[in-house]
């Protein structure tokens, strides 16, 4: 019973400290400044910083549904706009399979 405790304890542990708190903070601001330039009409272009974020919500999107289908979405728009179908079809496909409440987006 103590070893199955011990391997438990271990993945959590390796699991929580293979994506920093803080870059989970880095990445939801993204999506909050993607967001409010969307609301504004303007596209955020901003490949290499959306393309983290999104990876990093991937990992968490257990915690942060919302914020990961919001980066599926400006990620998606992002593929599509460089002519990447498959990939950003994949990536809308994604954020209908999170948990996410937030159906406007």
């Amino acid at each position: 019973m103590f070893k199955h405790i011990h391997i438990v304890l271990g993945l959590a542990i390796y699991f929580l400290s293979s994506c920093a708190p803080s870059s989970v903070r880095e990445a939801r601001s993204t999506i909050s400044q993607a967001d409010s330039m969307w609301r504004a009409g303007q596209p955020c272009d901003d490949s290499l910083q959306l393309a983290q974020a999104y990876a990093t919500l991937d990992r968490w999107q257990w915690f942060y549904a919302d914020e990961y289908a919001h980066a599926c979405y400006h990620y998606g728009r992002l593929l599509r706009k460089k002519e990447d179908l498959v990939s950003s079809m994949q990536v809308f496909i994604n954020a209908t399979h999170s948990r996410t409440h937030d159906y406007h987006i």
